[in-house]
């Protein structure tokens, strides 16, 4: 038998007796539920209602490692507390997500001190102006996403940001955005900031389509070109905004340092 199997049909005792108000509650320590392994009477006080079911969706999120333990059949979870384990897992991974941007945050405002980069008064003001919209988006985003508002928000707070930087626009866009996007998006500007012409990049045969993402993002600017008589315009490649010029300066300070 399977381990999440096994701590399934441990939580399914649990079950029966939060939904069968006549049955002796079993009486169950903390830790061996926590183990998945099935709980026995022995001496200890019976816990309430309230502590069985907070340990049995504690016990269900730690059955299901991934996704896919929630959604496949025969995972053992039963369907009484798969809503509020699956909960309990959305939860713990906004939980990792925003302890994982502290610690890259820290990281880099550590380099801009040691490099005299640090701008004081812009840090005093960030949290109101960028730290918590940026929280909250990076809570929800991909982790390969996690570095990219890091080096926004310390870039934010660097000796070498624009005075008049929206910073919490660029949080906006930047979660608007896929990583591959935004990775495009830095191809482009580093292809012209080389060679100061219409960049024709095309790394996949959806690249026309992501283009058109980044041009409605503000990032970048179709260059257009008359074609034949009657043919009208068409796109021979793409330029960098001034807007994703500011982005990739901003995004380069907040790494000053590392």
């Amino acid at each position: 038998m399977s381990a999440i199997r096994a701590r399934g049909l441990a939580l399914s005792r649990l079950v029966v007796w939060l939904h069968c108000g006549s049955i002796e509650p079993p009486r169950v320590t903390l830790a061996r539920v926590e183990e998945g392994e099935p709980p026995e009477d022995h001496a200890t006080a019976p816990l309430s209602g309230e502590d069985l079911a907070e340990i049995a969706v504690a016990s269900s999120v730690a059955a299901a490692p991934s996704l896919a333990d929630f959604l496949l059949h025969g995972s053992g979870i039963p369907m009484a507390l798969a809503g509020g384990a699956f909960m309990a897992v959305i939860n713990r991974f906004t939980i990792n997500q925003t302890q994982a941007l502290i610690e890259e945050l820290r990281r880099r405002i550590a380099a801009l001190e040691r490099t005299a980069k640090l701008d004081r008064g812009r840090l005093d003001r960030l949290e109101a102006s960028a730290f918590y919209p940026a929280v909250a988006a990076n809570a929800v985003s991909a982790p390969r996403k996690t570095a990219l508002y890091a080096d926004l928000l310390a870039g934010a707070v660097s000796v070498d940001a624009p005075d008049d930087v929206d910073v919490e626009s660029f949080v906006t866009t930047l979660q608007s955005l896929t990583p591959g996007e935004i990775e495009l998006a830095r191809q482009v500007h580093d292809l012209y900031e080389q060679n100061p012409a219409p960049v024709t990049f095309y790394p996949s045969v959806d690249s026309t389509y992501l283009y058109k993402r980044l041009e409605g993002a503000g990032l970048i600017a179709a260059q257009l070109q008359t074609g034949p008589p009657g043919a009208g315009l068409r796109t021979v490649g793409y330029e960098p905004t001034p807007t994703l010029t500011r982005l990739i300066e901003l995004l380069r300070s907040g790494r000053a340092g590392l």
